[in-house]
């Protein structure tokens, strides 16, 4: 077992976990047209009540025949001509209810209309006062029923809000709790049911009605706790002079190589590195093969992750950071995670100390 126990690897039994997404929602434009429910394809499921002030997007188009931030006659007609202003970058022109850009993603901040459609630790600011609040309160913004036109624009996913007593109005009053989390079976409650790993939220995926953020999907979690030995210490931790102080055991886990436990995952994965130093050294790991990025440290998300080939870890820091096992990697490839300090030794003995694996596990 360890001083810390065993490798600890959760994999996701199928299904990729995240983080809760914090930033701006954006459309997905196909062809001219907003994929609202992310599946890649344009239909009348992608329905989102209105999402540009009181204009609605129907079937993808901006249902706009009465001015940009009106609610028009929920169809895309020739009628349904206007134009969007972002916050930053050019106008975007609307011809036919189409939006006139290349495909891409066109984050959801405009001055004209005045809306931007942000998301704050998984939940989402219906309002834009840049709080959770009661107030976050949307019917049916992103769609459910493959219908032409609008149809009843308040199906599909809604977002939670109850300010003191449903003002909102939803049939079950909303859990205060659970303002801001996307409904998405409608139902006025947040349960597993509201949870979905398609992208089905403008391309995010769902845990529990908190919106995911896809840069930090992974499929296996591994922890990773750094820590060291010096024998004298543990021979006379009372009458041991800390000057004197100098390691001969390096432990991931715990274990030294080659008892450390290895990290299981399939070609194509992503594995979740879940750093500790939990010893007075600062140590540098290294992963060969394949980049990780930084996505967290210190129990925080970072704004802008980076990728790094080798990793310091200060005494008592953590960091997360996902890397993705390469997608042709035959089963049984490994991997290498080691202490680029090269401490990999046991007392004088070599291979040892820091060193584990990244074995790939199946296709």
């Amino acid at each position: 077992m360890g001083l810390f126990g065993p490798l600890i690897v959760r994999p996701s039994s199928g299904a990729n976990f995240a983080y809760n997404f914090t930033g701006l929602l954006s459309l997905a434009i196909i062809g001219g047209r907003a994929d609202v429910n992310g599946d890649g394809v344009i239909n009348g499921m992608d329905d989102s009540n209105s999402f540009f002030g009181d204009t609605s997007v129907v079937d993808g188009g901006v249902d706009c025949d009465a001015g940009i931030g009106n609610a028009g006659n929920l169809a895309i007609t020739i009628a349904d001509d206007c134009a969007l202003t972002p916050t930053s970058g050019p106008a975007v022109s609307v011809q036919d209810g189409e939006f006139q850009i290349g495909d891409g993603p066109l984050a959801a901040s405009f001055s004209v209309p005045d809306v931007a459609w942000r998301v704050l630790n998984g939940r989402v600011d219906s309002n834009g006062n840049g709080l959770i609040d009661g107030d976050d309160c949307t019917f049916g913004l992103v769609g459910a029923t493959d219908d032409a036109g609008g149809g009843d624009m308040t199906d599909g996913a809604d977002v939670l809000g109850n300010p003191t007593a449903n003002e909102c109005g939803f049939a079950l009053a909303p859990d205060p709790a659970d303002n801001g989390l996307v409904d998405l079976d409608s139902d006025g409650t947040i349960t597993g049911a509201d949870t979905c790993s398609n992208g089905c939220f403008f391309g995010h995926n769902l845990g529990h009605g908190a919106v995911q953020d896809a840069d930090s999907e992974f499929d296996v979690e591994a922890v990773v706790v750094l820590s060291e030995i010096d024998p004298d210490l543990n021979d006379d931790p009372n009458g041991f002079d800390m000057d004197y102080y100098n390691p001969k055991y390096w432990l991931i886990n715990g274990e030294a190589y080659p008892d450390t436990g290895e990290i299981l995952a399939d070609s194509g994965s992503k594995v979740l590195f879940r750093y500790l130093n939990a010893s007075l050294s600062q140590h540098v790991m290294s992963l060969g093969g394949f980049y990780q990025t930084v996505i967290a440290g210190d129990a925080y998300p970072l704004t802008f992750p980076y990728e790094v080939v080798s990793l310091t870890v200060a005494s008592g820091q953590t960091f997360d950071t996902i890397g993705s096992v390469p997608g042709d990697a035959p089963s049984g490839t490994m991997y290498p995670l080691y202490s680029a300090n090269q401490h990999v030794t046991n007392g004088s003995a070599f291979p040892g100390g820091m060193l584990t694996f990244v074995t790939v596990d199946g296709p």
